[in-house]
């Protein structure tokens, strides 16, 4: 029987060891990708081109961090990640600010943006 999903991984730009996930869904070609803690690198967009599904973390908050001591993304960078990559859907997690000033700086770079709630199940 052939597996069910197959899972890549890729280093974040963090000063924690993490990985970024892309998840494929053998039976029915659907793709997720997960970027967990990273700052901003334009090279995140390649390794998720294409998914169905983006879920980005932006705890650096609105405001794009200085280049040199982030640790994390920002809002609009997490969204230009997922317009580059031309995902389907992008959910931003990992961030304090308001769900609605998510979406308003979020969607000026890519209108596709959600941010999930609590116990939310997605149908890819």
């Amino acid at each position: 029987m052939p597996p069910e999903f197959k899972v890549r991984t890729a280093p974040t730009a963090h000063p924690v060891q993490g990985l970024a996930y892309h998840i494929t869904d053998t039976r029915n070609g659907s793709t997720i990708g997960i970027s967990g803690d990273t700052k901003y690198f334009p090279d995140m967009a390649d390794f998720f081109s294409g998914v169905d599904i983006l879920v980005m973390e932006a705890a650096a908050g609105l405001e794009d961090p200085v280049p040199q001591v982030a640790t994390h993304s920002s809002v609009r960078q997490s969204a230009s990640i997922a317009r580059k990559a031309q995902a389907g859907e992008l959910y931003i997690v990992h961030t304090s600010t308001a769900p609605e000033e998510v979406l308003e700086a979020a969607r000026s770079e890519f209108v596709r943006t959600k941010v999930p709630e609590p116990r939310m199940t997605i149908t890819i």
